[in-house]
C-alpha cells in the first residue's frame, strides 16, 4: 500500500512499515502537519531550525538532535553540534519550557524515550537554509520486552510532542504487546502532527506438560518380628487420604498341647485388621488385597511334611482415574494491565489424572510346630509379609497456552492528552497468535513393592514328621498401580488489536483518526492423555478429556479497562 498525501494536509500511513519508511524519508508533497512553518530567532539568534506546526519562539532554549550528530555533555546548543539521540537531547534541557528540534530522520533507540514535564519535543525539523522536502522524524524503537517507545508521566505542564512518526517494534517475546506510546498521570501533554503505529504482538507460548512422578517402595521386614511398611502414595504430591501400599501379616500365634505321640494343635491370627494389611485406598481408587498366610500344613496326628508354606503375594494397585476436566478458555479476550503494562491471559489447565492405589501386603510364612515338653522350647513364627508399593503421581494437567500479545498505538492511564482528533492517527498492528494448549501426560509409576525377607531357615528333625524346613517365607508386597493420565489444557485466545486503551480515570479523548486493527488468531486445544492397558484394571485405557480452543483476539478502536493503573 502506498503513502497517500494531499497539498497542505497531514499524510494517512501506510499499513506496511517498510513501505510507510521508505515514504515518509523521501517525503510527500504537501505541508507535512500545518501549512506554514515556524521561523523563529530564540533569544535573538538567527533562525537555525524550522519545525512544521511548531511555535519554537515560546521555548526558552533549543536543544538540536539530528541522525549526524554525536552525544555528550555539551551536545545539541546549535546544528552543528547536535546530539544523535532524541533522549539525549531531552536529557540537556536544563530549563522548564526547553524544546528539542529534531531533524528529520530515522532514529533506532534501544529503550524507551521518556518525555519530561515542559520539555516539548518537535520533529521533521530542517536546520539552517536546507529547502523544504517534507521529510520526517521517524523513531523506529526496539525497547525492552512490552513497554512502549515513547513514554511520559506526570506531564502536567504544558508540553507539546509534534512531527513524529512512532514505529512500534515487531514483538519477540512471548506473549508481549508491542505499545507506541503511554502516558501516565498527565494532563498537559498535546499531540500535533504525531503518528502513532504499532508493531506486531508477540505470539504467546505453548503450554507444557509433565508426566506424573513414582510412588514410594514398599519396604522390606527389618527383623522377625516386623513386618514390612507399605511405600507412601505419590510421595512429591501426596493427597489427603494417604494411598500407603498395605502392611505385611504378622505371623499367627500357634500353640499344641498334650504332645507325646500325639497333639491337639490349633492356632490363632495375631490381631491384625484386613484394612492394615490391605493395600490402602489412595483417594482414586481401590487398593491391592493383602497377601494370605502360610499355613503349617496338614496338623499334629498326621506323619506329614509340614515344611511351613510361604505367604501370598500382594495383589497390585489400580491405576489411577483419568481427568474430565479439559482446560476451558480464558474469558479475557483483552488481557488485562497491571503496574501500567499489558499482561496476557492464559487458557486454563487441565485436570490432573488420579493417583494410582497402594499394593496389597505380602503374606507373612508359615509357622513352625511349638512343643514344649520338648526341650529346647522351639518355636518359629512366620517370616513376615512384605509392605505393597505405593501408588503412582497422576499426570499435571497440561498447561493453558498463553494469548497472543496485543498491539496497541497509545495507551492512556490517568492521563488527557489534547490533539488526539486532529492531525494525528493511532495505527495498530496484527495481534499475536495464542498459544497452544499443553498435551495431557502420562502418570507416574507405582512403586515397587518389597522384597521377601531374606531370613535365615532352619532345619530341624521330628521324630513324628520328619525333617522340616522352617519358617515359612514371607511374601513380598503388590506394586502399586500407576497414576492416571490428566487432560489436556486450553489453547490460549488471539491478542487485541486497538487504537488506544484508557485506564483509571482517563476521559474519552473522542477519536476520529483512530482505526481497529487485526486480531490475533487463538492457539490449539491440548489433547487428553490414555492410561495404559492392564489386564483386569477397570481404569485400564481410559482417556482423559481434550482442553478447549482459544478464543479469536478483538479488534476495536478504543477499549476501557477496569485494572487499577
Amino acid at each position: 500500500m502506498t503513502l497517500f498525501c494531499r497539498p497542505s494536509r497531514s499524510c494517512f500511513l501506510p499499513i506496511s512499515p517498510l513501505l510507510l519508511l521508505v515514504a515518509l524519508l523521501q517525503g510527500c508533497g504537501g505541508g507535512g502537519g500545518q501549512a506554514s512553518d515556524a521561523s523563529t530567532a530564540v533569544r535573538g539568534e538567527e533562525a537555525l531550525a524550522r519545525c512544521p506546526g511548531a511555535d519554537l519562539a515560546s521555548s526558552k532554549t533549543l536543544v538540536y538532535v539530528a541522525t549526524s550528530g554525536e552525544d555528550n555533555d555539551s551536545c545539541g546548543d546549535k546544528p552543528a553540534t547536535a546530539c544523535a539521540s532524541i533522549a539525549k537531547g531531552i536529557a540537556r534541557c536544563a530549563v522548564a519550557e526547553c524544546a528539542v528540534v529534531v531533524q528529520h530522520g530515522l532514529y533506532s533507540p534501544t529503550a524507551s524515550i521518556n518525555l519530561r514535564d515542559a520539555v516539548s519535543v518537535h520533529g521533521s525539523c530542517r536546520f539552517g537554509d536546507e529547502p523544504e522536502r517534507y521529510y520526517r522524524t521517524v523513531i523506529a524503537a526496539s525497547p525492552a520486552a512490552g513497554m512502549p517507545a515513547i513514554d511520559g508521566a506526570g506531564i502536567n505542564s504544558a508540553t507539546e510532542l509534534s512531527g513524529i512518526v512512532v514505529l512500534g517494534k515487531n514483538e519477540t517475546a512471548a506473549g508481549e504487546a508491542s505499545i507506541g506510546m503511554r502516558v501516565r498521570a498527565s494532563k498537559g501533554l498535546a499531540l500535533q502532527g504525531v503518528t502513532l503505529v504499532a508493531g506486531r504482538g508477540g505470539d504467546g507460548a505453548a503450554g507444557t506438560s509433565s508426566n506424573g512422578g513414582p510412588g514410594g517402595a514398599g519396604g522390606a521386614p527389618i527383623a522377625q518380628n516386623y513386618p514390612g511398611e507399605g511405600g507412601q502414595a505419590c510421595p512429591a504430591n501426596p493427597p489427603p487420604s494417604g494411598g500407603n501400599g498395605g502392611v505385611g501379616r504378622a505371623e499367627y500365634q500357634f500353640t499344641a498341647t498334650n504332645c507325646r505321640f500325639d497333639c491337639d494343635c490349633f492356632g490363632t491370627p495375631s490381631g491384625q485388621q484386613d484394612v492394615d494389611i490391605a493395600g490402602k485406598d489412595a483417594g482414586r481408587a481401590r487398593g491391592g488385597g493383602y497377601g494370605g498366610n502360610g499355613n503349617f500344613g496338614g496338623n499334629c496326628s498326621t506323619r506329614l511334611n509340614i515344611t511351613p508354606a510361604p505367604g501370598e503375594a500382594g495383589s497390585p494397585g489400580e491405576i489411577g482415574d483419568c481427568s474430565a476436566a479439559g482446560g476451558t478458555a480464558a474469558l479475557a479476550s483483552t488481557g488485562g494491565f497491571a503496574g501500567g503494562r499489558w499482561l496476557a491471559a492464559f487458557g486454563g489447565q487441565g485436570g490432573p489424572g488420579g493417583t494410582g492405589s497402594g499394593g496389597g501386603g505380602g503374606g507373612a510364612g508359615g509357622f513352625s510346630l511349638y512343643i514344649p515338653s520338648a526341650p529346647p522350647n522351639e518355636y518359629y513364627p512366620g517370616f513376615p509379609g512384605s509392605g505393597g508399593g505405593g501408588g503412582g503421581c497422576g499426570a499435571p494437567g497440561g498447561q493453558g497456552g498463553q494469548q497472543g500479545g496485543a498491539s496497541i498505538p497509545l495507551v492512556l492511564i490517568d492521563s488527557s492528552v489534547a490533539g488526539l482528533s486532529v492531525g494525528s492517527s493511532l495505527i495498530p498492528g496484527p495481534g499475536g497468535r495464542g498459544g497452544d494448549g499443553g498435551i495431557g501426560a502420562r502418570g507416574g509409576p507405582g512403586g515397587a513393592g518389597g522384597d521377601p525377607y531374606n531370613g535365615t531357615r532352619v532345619a530341624r528333625f521330628y521324630v513324628l514328621f520328619g525333617n522340616v524346613l522352617m519358617p515359612g517365607a514371607g511374601a513380598s508386597g503388590g506394586n502399586g498401580g500407576a497414576g492416571g493420565a490428566s487432560a489436556g489444557g486450553a489453547g490460549g485466545n488471539g491478542g487485541p488489536s486497538f487504537g488506544v486503551a484508557l485506564l483509571g480515570n482517563t476521559p474519552d479523548p473522542g477519536l476520529t483518526g483512530t482505526y481497529a486493527g487485526t486480531p490475533g488468531t487463538p492457539g490449539k486445544r491440548g489433547a487428553g492423555q490414555a492410561n495404559p492397558a492392564a489386564p483386569g484394571n477397570i481404569n485400564s485405557q481410559c482417556r482423559s478429556a481434550d482442553g478447549q480452543d482459544g478464543l479469536p483476539g478483538i479488534a476495536a478502536p478504543l477499549v476501557r479497562y477496569t485494572e487499577a493503573s
